[in-house]
C-alpha cells in the first residue's frame, strides 16, 4: 500500500506538466464549449453588450451609450466594454464574440494561479487547477460564461493579490499590484477598493510597509493614479462631473447604504450562497480549517505575512460585502480564489506528510477527489443542457447584417406580462447585433405612427391577429407559429 501510494505521487510529480496542460485544457473546454448556447441575460450581460456595440458604432470609446443616448444607469468604467469590443472584432457581432473575453480572462487567470501555486508544490498546483475546473458557481452565472465585468475584474483582483505576495522578494511587484488595482477599478468601479483594504493591512501586518522607500511610494502611487486620472480626465471632458458624480452617489454610497433593486439580504447571505448549496466550496472550507489546525506549526514569523495575506484576501471581501446593504451573488467571487489556493496547499502537505497514516491520507485524498469530480461533472452537465430563449432564437433567425432591412428602425410588442411594448435589454442587444436595428419602444401604436417607411415590428401572432385590420398593408418578412416580423 505504501509503495503504491508513494509511486503514484512520484508519477504525478514526474508528469506534472502533462497533467497541468490537461487540466488547463479542461478549464478551456468548460469556458468556451457552447459559449453562445445560453439565453442572453438582461442583467448585466446585455447592458454591457449594448454599451460596447454602440461605442463602436459611435466611434466614441469613452462614453457608453444605451439606445444611442448616454447611459447613466451603468456607471462602470470602460475596461469590460473594451473586452466585449475585442470579442466583436475577433468573432463578429455575435453572442460568442460578446462573451469571449470573460472566458479568456478566466483561463488566463487560471494559468497564472496554477503557476504561482507551483512554488508550494507540484501537487498543490494540480489541485488548485482542479478546483478551478470544478468552480461551478462561476461557470454557472455572471462570470466566466457571461459578458459582464466580473471575470475580468476577478482576474485583475487576483493578479494584484499574487503580486502583493511577491513584494518581499521583488519590490517592483508593488507597482504591478497598484496597476492591477487600477485595472480592476476601471473594470468594476468601487468594488476594487477592497483591494486597497487588503493591500494596506497586508503591508502593515507583514512589516513590508517599513521597507518601502519614498521613491518606491511615489512610483507605487503613480502606478494606479496615472491610469485612473487619465480615464477620469477623458470622461470629464465628455460630460463634466455627471458620470463621475453618479459613480460616487449611486454605485458606491447608495449600494452600500441601501438594498437597491430588491437586493437586500441578511448578513449570512453569502455564506449560505457559497457554502450551503454546492459540492465544492464547503469541502474546500473544511480542508482550510482542518489544514490550519493540523499544520499550525508552519505559521512562523517568517511566513506570517503571507498567511495573513490569504486570510485577508478571503475575509475582507467576504465580511465587507456581507455588511453592505446591497448583496449580489457575484460580489464575493474573488474570495473563491484564496479558498482554492489554501485548500490546494494543505492537500499537497497532507498527501506528502509521512507522519500521517497512509490509510488516512488515502481516505482524505479520495474524498477530496470525489468532491472535485462531482464538481467537474456538474459543470459538464450544466453546460451540456444549456438552452436558449425561443424569442431570442426567433429574433436571431429573422435577420442578419446583410439583410435588406438591416439597419431599420424596429418596434416590438409581445404578449408578455411586463412591458409588452418595450425592448428588454437582452432583446435590444440581439436586435443591434443581428440587424443593426435602431430599437424603439411603443409597440404596434408606435410602429403605425412612425413616419419612416424603413420600419419593422416584431409582434406576437395573437396580437397580430387582433390588429390585422390596422396591419393589413404591412408585409410579413419572417414568421413562425408564435411571432411575426413585419415591415411597412
Amino acid at each position: 500500500m505504501k509503495k503504491i501510494y508513494d509511486t503514484i505521487i512520484q508519477i504525478v510529480e514526474k508528469h506534472y506538466w502533462v497533467l497541468f496542460v490537461a487540466l488547463m485544457f479542461l478549464i478551456v473546454f468548460f469556458s468556451f464549449w457552447r459559449l453562445d448556447a445560453a439565453y442572453v441575460n438582461s442583467w448585466d450581460e446585455a447592458r454591457h453588450g449594448v454599451n460596447a456595440y454602440e461605442m463602436m458604432q459611435n466611434g466614441n470609446y469613452i462614453v457608453n451609450t444605451y439606445g444611442y443616448e448616454t447611459d447613466y444607469w451603468n456607471y462602470k468604467p470602460p475596461f469590460s466594454f473594451y473586452g466585449v469590443m475585442a470579442g466583436y472584432k475577433l468573432f463578429g457581432y455575435s453572442v460568442f464574440g460578446m462573451r469571449f473575453y470573460s472566458a479568456f480572462c478566466y483561463c488566463l487567470m487560471s494559468v497564472l494561479v496554477g503557476l504561482f501555486v507551483k512554488k508550494y508544490g507540484k501537487i498543490a498546483s494540480l489541485f488548485v487547477m482542479t478546483f478551478l475546473a470544478a468552480n461551478f458557481r462561476c461557470f454557472e452565472y455572471h462570470m466566466i460564461r457571461s459578458a459582464d465585468a466580473d471575470s475580468m475584474y476577478v482576474m485583475f483582483f487576483t493578479i494584484s493579490m499574487l503580486a502583493m505576495f511577491l513584494i518581499p522578494k521583488h519590490k517592483w511587484m508593488l507597482y504591478v499590484s497598484g496597476f492591477m488595482f487600477a485595472c480592476a477599478f476601471l473594470t468594476k468601479s468601487w468594488h476594487a477598493m477592497i483591494i486597497v483594504a487588503i493591500g494596506g493591512l497586508y503591508l502593515l501586518i507583514s512589516g513590508e510597509i517599513k521597507k518601502i522607500s519614498v521613491k518606491q511610494w511615489i512610483f507605487f502611487l503613480l502606478s494606479f493614479l496615472l491610469p485612473l486620472g487619465l480615464w477620469a480626465g477623458l470622461r470629464y471632458s465628455q460630460d463634466g462631473i455627471t458620470f463621475l458624480q453618479g459613480m460616487l452617489e449611486y454605485d458606491l454610497l447608495k449600494r452600500t447604504g441601501q438594498g437597491i433593486e430588491n437586493h437586500s439580504f441578511p448578513f449570512s447571505y453569502y455564506f449560505e450562497f457559497i457554502f450551503c448549496d454546492n459540492k465544492i466550496y464547503l469541502p474546500a472550507l473544511i480542508i482550510c480549517f482542518s489544514g490550519a489546525l493540523c499544520y499550525h506549526k508552519i505559521f512562523t514569523k517568517k511566513n506570517s505575512g503571507e498567511i495573513a495575506g490569504y486570510i485577508l484576501w478571503f475575509l475582507v471581501p467576504f465580511l465587507g460585502f456581507s455588511l453592505a446593504a446591497t448583496k449580489l451573488n457575484w460580489y464575493v467571487y474573488p474570495v473563491i480564489i484564496p479558498l482554492f489556493i489554501c485548500s490546494a496547499v494543505f492537500m499537497d502537505r497532507l498527501v506528502k506528510d509521512k507522519n500521517v497514516f497512509y490509510s488516512v491520507r488515502t481516505v482524505c485524498l479520495g474524498l477530496c477527489m470525489i468532491a472535485l469530480l462531482l464538481g467537474v461533472k456538474d459543470n459538464y452537465t450544466y453546460i451540456r443542457d444549456l438552452a436558449g430563449d425561443e424569442f431570442q432564437n426567433f429574433l436571431a433567425e429573422s435577420v442578419d447584417r446583410d439583410s435588406e432591412y438591416a439597419g431599420f428602425t424596429a418596434y416590438i410588442e409581445l404578449n408578455v406580462p411586463e412591458y409588452p411594448q418595450y425592448w428588454t435589454q437582452c432583446n435590444q442587444l440581439l436586435g443591434e447585433l443581428e440587424g443593426d436595428y435602431r430599437c424603439k419602444n411603443g409597440g404596434i401604436t408606435g410602429f403605425l405612427e412612425e413616419k419612416d417607411e424603413n420600419t419593422l415590428l416584431y409582434v406576437s401572432a395573437d396580437l397580430y391577429a387582433q390588429n390585422q385590420d390596422n396591419l393589413v398593408e404591412c408585409q410579413v418578412v419572417y414568421n413562425n407559429e408564435q411571432w411575426l416580423l413585419i415591415r411597412k
